[in-house]
């Protein structure tokens, strides 16, 4: 009896150092891809973190003074146009900003109306949009002036998010 009493007690604790090492294996080799998938996540986070900030910080916004009148050139209005959508757009580089406000697409709209311009049709139909608070093709609009302007990088491929927008302002048009 007591031979199988050694017996049982040998065999249950094999079984029993097979067993915490089949669970240190497991642990061990979960940890890792833990670790990896944690890292890609912090990663993540830091690059949408870095786009954020990228895309909202100050790149030369200029008070509510447009700067341009009825005697204005096309492309100054352009100009202006296109750097209004800055607030709103993602776009590769972005270079000056100017308030994209009811007020300044009035202004801007007075304008455009009163002139002989190659792209007034579409300039209005822009500017009608953004006057109705429509800024669901403002990308496009953007990459509409960038094309017209000769653009080569800082394409717009999305837009900000309000609180991204919020940020922007802050950072380029605070007082």
């Amino acid at each position: 009896m007591t031979k199988t009493l050694v017996w049982t007690l040998g065999i249950l604790i094999f079984l029993a150092a097979i067993g915490t090492g089949i669970y240190a294996m497991m642990t061990f080799n979960a940890t890792p891809a833990k670790q990896a998938a944690a890292s890609v996540e912090k990663e993540k986070a830091e690059e949408i973190e870095e786009e954020i900030k990228e895309q909202t910080s100050f790149i030369g916004g200029v008070s509510e003074e447009l700067g341009i009148t009825a005697d204005s050139e096309e492309s100054e209005v352009m100009q202006i146009m296109h750097e209004m959508t800055h607030q709103k757009v993602r776009a590769q580089d972005k270079w000056g900003a100017v308030p994209l406000t009811n007020e300044n697409v009035k202004k801007v709209i007075a304008i455009v109306e009163a002139s002989s311009f190659e792209h007034k049709t579409d300039m209005l139909t822009i500017l009608k949009r953004w006057e109705n608070d429509n800024f669901s093709t403002v990308a496009e609009d953007h990459n509409f002036f960038w094309r017209l302007q000769g653009g080569n990088v800082g394409q717009a491929y999305g837009t900000l998010t309000i609180e991204e927008e919020q940020k922007f302002i802050e950072n380029n048009f605070a007082e």
